[in-house]
């Protein structure tokens, strides 16, 4: 039953430290991330995403990677009806006007603030792993 609650979230990071770092604090708060070094990366496995597994509900996205930047891919993610966070390197990387649906986040940022960010947009406990309750 808990395994059907969980929720999955997109990390798309080049950084091996940081993708770490976020999937660690997603874990402990109860979500499955799925991470990608890359647009493309991460594209595949949307593309390759199985019916069996635990829905996509969100994704934090780095706006700067290796394949380019992520907004193009943050609309196709929208269009899904999937929860989008930007994490840029600086302010001077302004969100352009048509992506006021994405949380933007400026690096360095805590994983634990944008895991907040999520557990309050999607609800506290979305992760389905803390409740206590039967």
């Amino acid at each position: 039953m808990k395994g059907s609650q969980l929720r999955t979230v997109l990390v798309l990071e080049d950084s091996v430290i940081i993708a770490m770092d976020i999937e660690a604090e997603l874990e402990e708060r109860g979500y499955r991330p799925v991470s990608a070094g890359s647009v493309a990366a991460a594209s595949g496995r949307i593309d390759d995403w199985a019916p069996d597994e635990p829905p996509l509900v969100a994704a934090l996205l780095d706006l700067h990677l290796p394949d380019g930047n992520s907004l193009d891919f943050a609309q196709v993610l929208h269009k899904k009806g999937i929860l989008v966070a930007v994490v840029s390197g600086s302010e001077e990387d302004q969100i352009p006007d048509g992506y006021d649906y994405a949380a933007h986040f400026i690096k360095p940022v805590a994983a634990r603030h944008l895991v907040d960010w999520l557990d309050s947009t999607l609800g506290a406990g979305s992760g389905g792993d803390d409740s206590g309750e039967a």
